[in-house]
């Protein structure tokens, strides 16, 4: 399992979100918008169903491929973040995409 760890994001936004309510809350949209990008036509398998999972509540945000074929089920994790302390964990990428630059270009680090 990969698991990549992205430790300046609480002190490169700690001075634009003192609050770390505020700061989880706003990498909480950024990890939606950055997903949700992701998760459209360009890279969906047109005979699975694709989940978006954002629990917002407990800061966990997944991309789910669920299906059925014939008699089997399908099912996958595509992608998982986690937010904890003010840091964001990817916690898998199943892709090919390098959600750290991704990050970057949306704004969390300078």
């Amino acid at each position: 399992m990969t698991l990549s760890f992205f430790p300046c994001l609480f002190n490169q936004l700690y001075s634009f979100f003192p609050n770390l309510e505020i700061l989880v809350n706003k990498s909480g949209e950024i990890i939606q918008k950055i997903i949700q990008e992701y998760a459209g036509d360009r890279y969906i398998r047109k005979d699975v169903d694709r989940e978006l999972i954002f629990d917002t509540k407990n800061h966990h945000y997944q991309i789910v491929n669920v299906d059925w074929e014939r008699e089997y089920s399908i099912y996958g994790c595509v992608i998982n973040f986690d937010i904890k302390e003010g840091k964001i964990w990817l916690q898998y990428n199943g892709t090919e995409v390098d959600f750290g630059e991704e990050l970057v270009k949306a704004g969390v680090f300078h």
